[in-house]
């Protein structure tokens, strides 16, 4: 029996095919009779014996299939699920060549498996490029789809090597097959990274239509493959055959229609590096067990050792030295390759898992990472060891730092493993703690859950009734931050993450210490900022805001130049300090020499500073504003009249313009009108009833603390029948309820 010459087996010697259709099973089949399903796990490559049969792939290209056509061979190479769906058109006889029948067959035989490693490559470019031609310009004429495919061309990149510079003429269109690029914003003073380009990606779409210079620079961050179309060519294929403009155009309209919604096609797997710090195998082994774990909750997995390459070589027929010391785009590499761009395609996640010594294999996990995480004992020396100085030369986008805890620890001088790293996040990592784990796993799929505080005084109790709904609810926090009271809440929360403790410290610095009631010589502030001091002084400790179990900050003023301030680092209890530093009531707190008071001058719900740190879920706390009060008085009596009406026996209920509530009523009412955007900023908002409570209500924490969790109770379960709230906590892996 003769193979297609779209067989790649049709280029073999005649003496290896008589022997593989000697091993393979016959079946028959009848008109209509399905073969095989696409995604369905491989159980052998299948040869069209007889009859006529229809092939379909994912993306919607179909071919009919006759006598010596085949099914699915790449995967005899590369492994994975089947590629295409198969029914038969007429009564039909295939044969199945299954895995093992194959692999005894070419086991051994380097220059067979040399020949179908490179036939393999030429097959799955051509196989990628006709995937890149379907999402560019939909179903073509054969004729046209020939004609685009000869103007294309292929280019590699090594990391760091520029595809092309910000206002470069746009000269082409490039979709990437494969790797990772950056697009880079250039401004004289450097470049600041503005996205990253993922494979399946196209760039230049508006510039290969219009002409337009480009908007950014782009470079690859790590080993990358594209293909580039000219606009020249393009020009000269659309003259010929118009169709090819207006079914770019209909694609265009779908691409910007994406852009504008936010929506990105679904990419290759997310490669993410162990990077360890020191050679530690046994902590390794812990840490990429645990997030083997936790990712596989958000989606397929794949964790990739040294120690079990040996294994997985034999099975797919590549050589582990000579696939690690040579580059990966190098024909004797192919194979090695292939496997890598079917494990790519089959899994969300891949983990390498470094040794620590910087061997051949360490550096192909720094080179294939989309994202580097450093694995390091909290108590060691800070010092890089030898694979993370590896990184110093790698483009890789983002590097995170994983601090891990044995029993007992508690993280302290984190400032230390910060100050010459420059990281996208990190994170402390008690082994044993599913949870910390978990909580990894959201940040490194881009999935974290962000908690939002807004300030306003005593009713920032109901933030602590919000948290423990969340809780009970299986709704997890990741990162937190707010302002005033909110961001003072946020800290002691990410201190120890127990909605228990964080209700028992209100109550007691609150209600039982009655700072509120301490007044000062009216020089710096009304009331003593010295009590203030002790009590978040001995809340906090020593501890630094880097140091509290996950990331959090709060929102300042700066009192000198006007400008609101992050406080993600430095000590904790100046950060909660500062952010609840009401002006005139209380003290500024000095950073560097400058005065800073109440967040909520400048930015009472800082969403936007928690969209910069996550993709995931974003809730928010607001607390709305005090009702307007009328009084029933045409003037105030004299302040001493004022001042016996709050002496028990003469006291008189009643609303007045109090200094303090004067001064809390100002300090937020600047930042009003920014109030109802920011809110637009989160995805899921909470507005809990406390307008009946004053924002100097402090001894009503209980009851505001009440309020809070039964309304957040309530608005969990209302938002649980809403599929937005419901889809968007399944990509971070959860379920919400449970």
């Amino acid at each position: 029996m003769n193979f297609s010459t779209r067989s790649m087996f049709s280029q073999l010697d005649e003496a290896f095919l008589a022997r593989l259709i000697g091993v393979a099973e016959d079946r028959q089949l009848a008109a209509e009779e399905i073969l095989c399903e696409s995604g369905a796990p491989f159980d052998g490559a299948y040869l069209v014996a007889e009859g006529r049969l229809l092939e379909q792939s994912p993306e919607g290209a179909a071919r009919e299939l006759a006598a010596g056509d085949t099914v699915d061979e790449l995967q005899l190479l590369t492994g994975g699920p089947r590629a295409h769906s198969v029914v038969a058109l007429e009564p039909a006889r295939v044969l199945r060549i299954a895995p093992d029948r194959f692999r005894s067959l070419a086991a051994g035989d380097e220059p067979l498996l040399e020949t179908l490693s490179l036939l393999a490559s030429e097959r799955l470019r051509d196989e990628q490029l006709g995937r890149v031609l379907l999402r560019l310009f939909g179903p073509l004429d054969e004729a046209v789809r020939q004609h685009l495919r000869r103007q294309i061309e292929w280019v590699e990149l090594e990391p760091g090597e520029t595809l092309f510079r910000q206002a470069d003429p746009g000269d082409a269109l490039y979709a990437l097959i494969d790797g990772r690029l950056g697009a880079f914003a250039e401004d004289g003073k450097g470049e600041a990274l503005l996205n990253e380009i993922l494979p399946g990606e196209t760039i230049g779409e508006i510039a290969i239509v219009t002409g337009a210079d480009r908007s950014a620079t782009v470079k690859a961050t790590r080993r990358s493959l594209l293909v580039r179309l000219a606009r020249s060519d393009f020009d000269a294929i659309a003259e010929q055959h118009p169709i090819v403009y207006k079914a770019f155009a209909q694609v265009l309209v779908a691409w910007l229609q994406r852009s504008h919604d936010g929506r990105r096609r679904k990419q290759g797997a997310r490669e993410i590096s162990l990077i360890a710090h020191r050679e530690d195998p046994a902590a390794m082994e812990q840490v990429g067990r645990g997030l083997e774990a936790a990712l596989s909750s958000i989606g397929k997995t794949l964790r990739l050792r040294s120690s079990g390459l040996k294994e997985i070589g034999a099975t797919n027929f590549f050589d582990v030295a000579k696939a690690l010391t040579e580059p990966l785009y190098d024909p004797g590499n192919t194979r090695f390759r292939l496997w890598l761009e079917e494990q790519s395609r089959r899994h969300a996640f891949i983990v390498y898992e470094t040794d620590g010594d910087g061997s051949p294999w360490d550096r192909l996990c720094v080179e294939r990472a989309h994202e580097a995480l450093i694995v390091a004992n909290a108590s060691a020396n800070p010092e890089p060891g030898a694979v993370e100085r590896l990184l110093q030369g790698a483009q890789v986008t983002a590097r995170r730092l994983a601090l891990v805890y044995r029993d007992g620890q508690r993280p302290e001088n984190t400032g230390r493993w910060l100050c010459e790293r420059s990281l996208a996040g990190h994170h402390h990592l008690r082994l044993g703690r599913a949870a910390d784990f978990q909580r990894l796993a959201r940040f490194l799929a881009n999935k974290a859950i962000g908690l939002v505080l807004a300030g306003g005084g005593a009713r920032g109790f109901a933030h602590v009734g919000i948290i423990r709904a969340l809780h009970e609810q299986g709704i997890p926090i990741d990162l937190i931050g707010g302002t005033s009271s909110g961001g003072m809440c946020a800290l002691m929360y990410a201190m120890d993450t127990d909605p228990a403790m964080l209700e028992l410290r209100n109550q007691r610095d609150w209600v039982s210490r009655k700072p509120w009631s301490c007044y000062a010589p009216p020089v710096l502030s009304i009331l003593d900022h010295t009590k203030w001091d002790r009590i978040f002084f001995e809340a906090f400790g020593q501890r630094a805001v880097e140091d509290l179990w996950i990331p959090a900050f709060s929102v300042s003023c700066n009192l000198d130049t006007g400008q609101s301030v992050v406080h993600d680092r430095g000590p904790a209890w100046k950060a909660a300090r500062a952010t609840a530093s009401l002006p005139v009531l209380l003290a500024p707190v000095l950073f560097d020499g400058h005065g800073h008071v109440d967040g909520g001058v400048v930015n009472n719900l800082p969403t936007d500073v928690m969209r910069r740190l996550t993709g995931g879920p974003v809730f928010a706390v607001g607390l709305g504003h005090e009702e307007p009060a009328r009084l029933r008085l045409e003037a105030y009596p004299s302040p001493w009249r004022l001042l016996r009406e709050r002496i028990p026996g003469f006291r008189r209920q009643g609303h007045h313009h109090t200094v303090p509530k004067v001064i809390m009523r100002l300090a937020t009412m600047q930042d009003l009108a920014a109030f109802d955007s920011r809110a637009q900023l989160a995805d899921f908002m909470f507005m809990p009833p406390v307008a009946g409570y004053s924002m100097t209500d402090f001894e009503s924490v209980d009851r505001i603390i009440a309020s809070g969790y039964a309304y957040g109770l309530e608005r969990l379960q209302q938002w649980a029948g809403d599929d937005a709230f419901t889809t968007s906590l399944a990509a971070a892996g959860l379920r919400p309820g449970g």
